[in-house]
């Protein structure tokens, strides 16, 4: 219920979830249609910090042990995880910041 209940809400913000989780309470979130600078998941994780959201940048799970390429060169720098485990109630506090800093960048 609440998988498709977060999914939803995004895709009527317009952020589609190309593949939806299964057996996991995470959404793992491409951010690649936002505008710049909040198309990356470092600057969207800093600008939902201001509307006390909390997601983590796709950068965090990249595989890289060698330090062989730049974190910006990451394939995982325009997505967030996002977790729908939390209650209901909190998870739809998180949605109106993501709604309120996307809608928000969408005027810049």
């Amino acid at each position: 219920m609440k998988r498709d209940h977060v999914l939803k809400r995004l895709k009527a913000i317009g952020l589609e979830v190309e593949v939806p989780p299964v057996a996991t309470f995470y959404i793992w979130l491409s951010l690649e249609n936002l505008p710049d600078p909040i198309n990356n998941g470092l600057t969207f994780f800093e600008e939902l910090l201001k509307e006390k959201t909390i997601v983590i940048p796709g950068i965090f799970f990249d595989v890289n042990p060698a330090h062989r390429r730049n974190l910006f060169n990451s394939p995982c720098h325009h997505f967030v995880r996002l977790s729908f485990g939390p209650p209901l109630q909190d998870l739809d506090k998180g949605m109106r910041g993501l709604i309120s800093q996307s809608t928000h960048s969408n005027r810049r």
